[in-house]
């Protein structure tokens, strides 16, 4: 049989955290990306990002920012999301608790 566990303060307190954090990034994120010519865009990435689209490798932070420039115009409208807090025993900072 399955384990049933319930949540200490600290944990709903994360749990919350992660949700709140998602839905401000995918605004932020979408509202950009939908933008015509997505000139907010190139700030969502680091320098040293890695593309991977239908199989087309991008590996610097101007040609992903090309990549995405050059996509038809979107409209996003989103329905839902999932954000989880990242447990403490994974993490390299105590700082940081969701990604």
């Amino acid at each position: 049989m399955g384990q049933s566990s319930k949540l200490d303060e600290t944990e709903i307190g994360q749990w919350k955290i992660a949700s709140e954090a998602a839905e401000k990034f995918t605004t932020l994120y979408y509202c950009a990306f939908d933008k015509p010519n997505r000139p907010d865009l190139p700030g969502f990435f680091m320098n040293n990002v890695v593309l991977i689209w239908n199989g087309n490798r991008f590996e610097t932070h101007p040609s992903v920012v090309e990549f995405f420039t050059k996509l038809p115009r979107s409209t996003t409208h989103l329905h839902s999301l999932s954000a989880q807090p990242v447990h403490s025993k994974l993490l390299l900072s105590t700082k940081l608790t969701t990604l």
